[in-house]
């Protein structure tokens, strides 16, 4: 025997709060990630940045004739 009208209408209502509860969890998760991706990319930016830091320092504390006085893109001297 097949459903009722009313049952067929309940399973769908109950079917729409299942679904719709389970793309609000998604909704908050892909938000969440969005916010740990851009932290991690900040670290990123903020090691690079020491990096940098440290290799400008290298090369001005560089002796002379050195590759690390040696202008970039310029060729080394053979």
């Amino acid at each position: 025997m097949a459903e009722s009208l009313n049952t067929q209408l309940a399973n769908a209502v109950a079917a729409l709060a299942v679904a719709n509860d389970r793309l609000e969890l998604m909704r908050a998760r892909t938000a969440s990630a969005s916010r740990e991706e851009t932290a991690a990319r900040n670290a990123v930016n903020e090691a690079q940045k020491s990096f940098d830091e440290l290799v400008a320092l290298v090369k001005g504390l560089a002796p002379q004739n050195t590759d690390w006085k040696r202008p970039r893109g310029q060729e080394a001297p053979r």
